[in-house]
């Protein structure tokens, strides 16, 4: 917490983990908070210091409003894993919940509620596949949801005016990440005249009069750590791809030669292609929607992408050249995070046709997907000789193993870590290790068991992304990093 005009910002929590999603209560006391590692949960703490208290177990770190009579707060929540995130209500005299949003389903869900200012509604972001996103409102009474934007985009925040009459929100509806405000009965939205560029997470003050927002040019880029036969790193890392932008999803081509990784350069992201020491970028899809998670074909002529047409993302294949994307999975559901097997005859993906995350298969050329797990899987990979399947989880968390063909499955590493942060070979697992105080590369040997610290990062690492790949060789590695975070801008007489 920080007074405005002052430099000095107050530590507030004191817990370790990560913490987002502050709220203050009505009468500026109390500020509630969301813990997402650790000891996770919902917690109130003093706006000027002191104890913690936990609520709640619940808190995913994707919302959290509090009510204007100070009696409720509402956050994202899930009955199951097979559920979509709703939106519910935490009473703080009694601890009861109550549902108020019910998404359809095979959907991501209700994610950043915001309490209109007489308590009577919540606008959230309904979520049906990453950047396929629009802003929905609530009765508290009723539940009952109305949709009030139609852009099929990425929504990075919401606010009422004071007057209750208009939202402020965030989207890339424009092709950048902008400040819009749109009537609350709806209507066409109207762009904001601030100066600033990417912003996002807009906040405004009960008498109305101040505007706050993050802004600045956050992007990440990719990076390179050599290393010797033994694994270890050879040299401090070394930035592979810098731009402007956003570059994530690196991965090497089965002869080392080229990478392909996900790009904002275009505007909108895009699968590239570039020489292995970065030089030669060149866009290699112009579909105009997130398209990302580039895979390449064990002969390195196809990549396998996910891209959202609709509602939904589907896999996708392109020659490695340049051409027309192929879509070769369909219908009202997820199919994402796609990968192949060492034989080219299968890509793996993930879906949530059947509730949970799943794994399933299709040949390239299309066909009807068959399922490989049977209690959950994401973003999988093969073993370089074929004989396993390696994949993420995240309830039942860590990295699982599932012989081929038997389909028995083990956990083998029994760590919390993103499911785009690691990579397999013959002899273990490299893998971004966020149980430290500071995360690190780190290596999970097969034979011995073990972990070792392989480097440390020199910046912020991004997360809940593909952004990790060791060449075939075991020599190189590629990770991705925060080039600059945002800072928070305000804007006084606002009206």
């Amino acid at each position: 917490m920080k007074l405005i005009g002052s430099e000095q910002p107050l530590r507030i929590s004191q817990g370790s983990g990560s913490v987002c999603c502050p709220a203050w209560s009505s009468d500026g006391r109390y500020v509630a908070f969301q813990r997402c590692t650790g000891s996770r949960g919902t917690f109130v703490v003093p706006a000027l210091g002191g104890p913690e208290r936990r609520l709640t177990e619940k808190g995913a770190c994707i919302g959290l409003t509090w009510s204007p009579d100070g009696k409720f707060l509402a956050f994202p929540a899930k009955d199951s894993d097979a559920d979509p995130w709703h939106i519910s209500t935490l009473s703080l005299d009694t601890l009861e919940e109550r549902d108020i949003s019910s998404p359809p389903a095979n959907i991501i869900g209700d994610h950043l509620p915001s309490f209109s200012p007489d308590g009577r509604k919540v606008a959230f972001m309904r979520i049906s596949s990453p950047w396929v996103t629009d802003i929905y409102l609530a009765s508290i009474v009723d539940g009952q949801a109305e949709r009030r934007t139609f852009d099929k985009t990425v929504i990075g925040g919401i606010a009422w005016s004071a007057d209750g009459k208009n939202l402020v929100f965030a989207s890339h509806r424009a092709g950048d990440m902008a400040l819009w405000k749109i009537p609350v009965s709806g209507g066409t939205p109207e762009r904001l005249a601030v100066s600033s560029t990417n912003a996002a997470r807009p906040a405004i003050s009960r008498q109305g009069d101040k505007l706050a927002y993050i802004a600045g040019s956050t992007h990440t880029s990719i990076w390179k750590l050599d290393l010797d036969a033994s694994g270890r790193a050879v040299r401090p890392a070394k930035p592979l791809m810098v731009s402007s932008s956003w570059d994530y999803g690196p991965q090497f081509s089965p002869d080392g030669r080229k990478i392909v990784f996900d790009s904002h350069r275009s505007g909108t992201p895009e699968v590239w292609v570039a020489n292995a020491d970065g030089a030669d970028p060149i866009q290699l899809t112009s579909l105009k929607v997130l398209s990302g998670t580039p895979r390449w074909s064990p002969d390195g002529k196809f990549i396998a992408f996910d891209s959202r047409p609709g509602d939904h993302s589907h896999i996708f294949v392109i020659p490695a050249v340049g051409g027309s994307p192929r879509q070769i999975t369909n219908g009202d559901f997820e199919a994402s995070v796609p990968s192949w097997s060492r034989d080219g005859r299968w890509i793996y993906f993930t879906s949530n046709r059947l509730g949970i995350w799943q794994l399933f298969k299709v040949p390239p050329q299309g066909g009807a997907p068959i399922q490989v797990t049977r209690k959950g899987g994401f973003a999988a990979f093969e073993s370089p000789d074929g004989s396993a399947l390696y994949y993420w989880k995240d309830n039942d968390y860590g990295i699982w193993k599932m012989s081929l063909p038997s389909g028995e499955e083990a956990r083998i590493l029994p760590l919390r870590l993103d499911w785009g942060q690691w990579a397999v070979l013959n002899r273990g697992i490299y893998f971004v290790d966020r149980s430290r105080s500071n995360p690190t590369i780190s290596y999970f040997d097969f034979s011995t068991g073990r972990i070792s610290k392989v480097a440390a990062a020199e910046k912020s690492l991004t997360f809940e992304t593909p952004a990790f790949d060791v060449s075939a060789d075991g020599r190189s590695l590629l990770f991705v990093q925060l080039e600059k975070a945002g800072d928070i801008m305000l804007v006084e007489n606002f009206r």
